[in-house]
């Protein structure tokens, strides 16, 4: 009877080096990172897709969410991200909330969508009060990072010459993931706001809101009128001009907002200080080139004791 021969140790020993470093090449090529430019309207079919292919988690950071046209590129996006909720992706949008100097427009539109989002399961935030989040930014499954200048917007997504990046793994796209985490935990709930049916039948609530929030609030019904506020000084600043003119920029905060001051001179404040100001309120002020928006031009300024 035959003896039967089998693979020598030797011929072994390289097959299962052959399979290993196989396996090695693959991930080596499989989990590189790599890094493709996206430009312009190619921004849409990327991101779409993207959105199609999560599994585990969506994060998206956003400077403005615009609100959509049924049936346009935006719209599909908000719809996707919605489908990836219901199918139990976890899901995070954190958006700008809206600072003054963003002139009113940015907060309101956000929360808006933010709202439509909530409803469909997914997680929604504004980032804290102060800050302004410019960023613009989509991490799906820590692996894939869209990151450059598109909002979501119609005209970003269909004309806008955007440039962004696209990176797939890598030390980049964890870092961004912990950055997000990172506001995701200063963020703000989103506030439901009333707007027709029952709700809106119900008497208002009493308003307590501060004098400077209600300005900014309303800045056009307030704009060149002669004003007197209270309030601390905030983010003091004593310059000056070009031609040697001494200014001072602080804002003035009550607790519940601060409104930009400006005023001739440098009085004898300090930083934290409370104070009574009297000057003229403007929505929007030009001064050569510039424009400066929801600005009090102070006349007079005194300290006053705390409230």
């Amino acid at each position: 009877m035959a003896r039967r021969r089998f693979p020598s140790r030797r011929v072994v020993l390289a097959f299962a080096g052959g399979l290993l470093l196989g396996a090695l090449l693959y991930l080596c090529v499989a989990l590189r990172p790599a890094t493709r430019a996206v430009n312009g309207p190619a921004y849409y079919p990327v991101a779409r897709d993207l959105l199609k292919s999560a599994r585990r988690h969506i994060r998206l950071l956003m400077f403005e969410l615009f609100e959509a046209r049924p049936g346009d590129r935006l719209d599909t996006l908000y719809s996707l991200l919605e489908q990836a909720a219901r199918r139990g992706v976890v899901v995070q949008v954190l958006t700008e909330g809206g600072e003054e100097h963003l002139r009113g427009r940015v907060g309101p539109r956000n929360r808006r969508v933010l709202e439509r989002l909530k409803q469909a399961g997914v997680a929604v935030r504004v980032d804290r009060r102060g800050q302004t989040t410019h960023a613009k930014m989509l991490l799906v499954d820590d692996r894939w990072l869209l990151l450059g200048s598109t909002n979501w917007s119609y005209y970003a997504l269909t004309h806008n010459l955007e440039t962004n990046v696209l990176i797939r793994n890598g030390l980049a796209v964890h870092q961004q993931a912990a950055f997000f985490d990172s506001l995701w935990q200063q963020g703000l709930p989103v506030v439901e706001q009333e707007t027709t049916g029952v709700q809106a039948s119900r008497q208002p609530a009493p308003d307590t809101s501060s004098l400077i929030a209600r300005i900014l609030a309303r800045p056009e019904a307030y704009h060149e009128k002669h004003l007197a506020l209270i309030g601390r000084v905030r983010n003091l600043r004593q310059k000056f001009s070009r031609r040697g003119n001494p200014y001072t920029l602080f804002r003035l905060d009550d607790g519940q907002a601060s409104l930009k001051v400006y005023l001739r001179g440098h009085p004898p404040i300090q930083e934290g200080q409370w104070v009574r100001v009297e000057g003229v309120f403007y929505a929007v002020k030009q001064v050569g080139r510039l424009k400066f928006y929801n600005e009090l031009t102070a006349q007079r300024i005194e300290p006053v004791e705390e409230p």
